[in-house]
């Protein structure tokens, strides 16, 4: 089983300095999860989403955070960005630039002219494979986008936690990671 830990930190424009990054940095830690009620066996993944606001320094919490969501199968996990692939026992865990967001990230296509894959057309897509999860290991990817709205602009950053185990408990997240990547972005 696949256990995904998604921690999304938004912020405006106002919030673009060191006092307030300061802040956000310790909620881009591992959690406890709270409850393994809508586990089961018949499920590739748990998906446990952490949701976090920045307003004038200050950090607002999700009321659902830390509940863990059963999302179905590997390839129905609703993860900006990220493409898993299960091959075997192992998960392949991919990075894409959607071209959503200001910030235009270039590079290479590992699935260029592959048929049947999602960007194989795309030539000048960044597409590439993070790491590939066996049994007991564990990855990191953090990354990062710049919106504009009608009320400025403001900004994400994921961090997600993978872990593919096959037995879980509440600190399943709480470990040293095997892996680790990173599309973090200059936002200015």
């Amino acid at each position: 089983m696949l256990m995904i830990l998604l921690i999304r930190m938004r912020w405006m424009k106002v919030d673009r300095n060191p006092q307030s990054s300061i802040v956000r940095k310790e909620y881009y830690k591992p959690v406890e999860l709270k409850d393994l009620h809508c586990l089961s066996k018949e499920s590739d993944t748990c998906l446990v989403r952490m949701n976090y606001i920045q307003k004038y320094g200050e950090v607002f919490v999700d009321e659902g955070n830390g509940s863990a969501e059963n999302p179905g199968r590997y390839n129905d996990t609703p993860i900006p960005n990220i493409e898993i692939l299960k091959e075997g026992e192992a998960y392949r865990i991919k990075w894409f630039d959607d071209g959503m967001g200001n910030v235009k990230r270039r590079g290479g296509n590992e699935d260029f002219r592959k048929k049947g894959t999602r960007f194989s057309r795309y030539a000048n897509v960044l597409n590439e494979t993070a790491f590939v999860l066996n049994e007991g290991q564990s990855g990191i990817m953090r990354w990062n986008n710049r919106f504009t709205s009608y009320h400025g602009q403001y900004y994400e950053q994921y961090q997600a936690f993978f872990v593919n185990v096959d037995t879980f408990d509440q600190k399943v997240f709480i470990r040293d990671y095997d892996f680790e990547y990173q599309q973090l972005a200059d936002l200015f």
